[in-house]
């Protein structure tokens, strides 16, 4: 059994592999703010301040990303205009895949999302597009995956956006089931931007849930417009809810 730990640089530096994380126990890192709930904790407890002076360089990989996930080993990330896995141990890549072959634009710069699939579907990482798109990605092979690979996240919202202006999210979505779960990303523009409500999409399908209750009056939409969702979104472990 070995233990890991990952020191993670800024957007557009290299990401730095250090000592490691036990492979076998929930102090992986399967989502940007630690899990699902955004406790931001690791179990990792080989690095202790007696010893941390003493780290050396175990691997690098340039260009890096913001806000990687690790699960099973396996380190995935943008870098870039690419999507990465990295075997977290040795640094090698296991995979690349170019968004653009996905869906116009960028992807936005907090994180991605792991689902870890069901009986019938094998894990997918999620990225979301500064496009307003949600790609899926195969963890393993990291191909768009066969059905909903790119899901229009523009589909249902509550009205029109004044201005022309794209929709976006500033946040990797949250997942709940095969739900993925977000608000729009409102800025700091009018109170007339892009609709906050929290939507949900089946990841299966690339459809719009109904599950969820949106804004309507003009009380509710000026707060959901007039300030940010730019944190993580994060859900109840239990009951799924927000």
């Amino acid at each position: 059994m070995f233990k890991r730990t990952v020191l993670v640089a800024a957007l557009g530096a290299p990401i730095v592999g250090t000592l490691a994380l036990n492979a076998q126990n929930p102090a992986e890192w399967p989502a940007v703010a630690g899990d699902v709930g955004a406790m931001k904790y690791s179990a990792a407890d080989q690095i202790t301040p007696a010893n941390v002076g003493k780290l050396t360089q175990s691997w690098t990989y340039q260009p890096g990303g913001p806000a990687p996930i690790v699960i099973a080993n396996t380190m995935y990330f943008v870098a870039g205009a690419n999507v990465v896995a990295l075997n977290a141990e040795t640094g090698a890549e296991v995979w690349k895949f170019a968004l653009a072959d996905a869906a116009p634009g960028g992807a936005i710069r907090r994180g991605m999302t792991w689902w870890p699939g069901d009986p019938q579907h094998t894990p997918r990482v999620l990225v979301t597009m500064s496009a307003g798109k949600l790609v899926q990605l195969d963890a393993k092979t990291g191909k768009i995956v066969a059905d909903a690979g790119v899901v229009d996240l523009e589909n249902g919202i509550m009205s029109t956006i004044a201005g022309g202006e794209a929709y976006t999210i500033a946040s990797p979505v949250a997942v709940y089931k095969n739900l993925a779960i977000f608000p729009g990303r409102t800025g700091e523009h009018n109170r007339w931007g892009i609709p906050g409500d929290v939507r949900g999409f089946d990841l299966l399908t690339g459809s719009r849930s109904g599950a969820f209750i949106r804004c309507r009056t003009r009380v509710i939409r000026t707060s959901a417009r007039g300030g940010r969702t730019a944190g993580r979104t994060a859900r109840d472990r239990g009951r799924g809810s927000r």
